[in-house]
């Protein structure tokens, strides 16, 4: 089961990281970290799964503390195949609302460049109801403060083999 496996994972990654913290704090009362997991782990609030994970838990700790947490999600944009080499993740068939959603930011930036997306400065127009975004977008703002979007590779091999038995 899948939110089993991410429930216990995230369980584990917390209490190592509390064990840590806790140990850091013994020697600096504002201790800095630097936590990279996945964004399903890191993510504030609950996961799409319904967990509460290190990401919200790194929250809690900063606002409790009256300090402040920086999340950045990564996030792809690019597929590449053998007929058209790269282009952007499309719908052209219309299928995938996923796609369709998150569609306004896999467009930003160019192919070969890197691209950050000020969620902080979007989100405050999201709230004075200048702008409207997708639901997904919203979440997007509402867990990360920016998301980096990597240009294309053309130099990527597989580190598994692709074919079934």
């Amino acid at each position: 089961n899948k939110a089993v496996s991410f429930k216990l994972r995230g369980e584990l990654m917390k209490g190592r990281f509390m064990k840590l913290y806790n140990k850091a704090l013994k020697e600096n009362p504002s201790p800095e970290f630097l936590i990279k997991l996945g964004s399903m782990h890191t993510m504030r609030g609950k996961t799409p799964l319904g967990i509460v994970d290190i990401g919200e838990r790194v929250h809690q700790l900063a606002k409790i503390n009256g300090s402040q947490d920086l999340n950045i999600h990564f996030m792809f944009r690019y597929y590449l195949n053998d007929e058209d080499g790269f282009g952007y993740f499309d719908n052209a068939d219309g299928k995938s609302q996923w796609l369709k959603e998150r569609n306004p930011i896999h467009l930003q930036g160019k192919v070969d460049e890197w691209a950050l997306i000020d969620l902080v400065s979007l989100g405050q127009y999201v709230v004075e109801n200048t702008i409207q975004t997708y639901p997904a977008i919203t979440d997007l703002i509402r867990r990360h403060d920016y998301i980096i979007i990597p240009p294309v590779t053309r130099d990527v091999e597989l580190n598994y083999d692709s074919k079934m038995d």
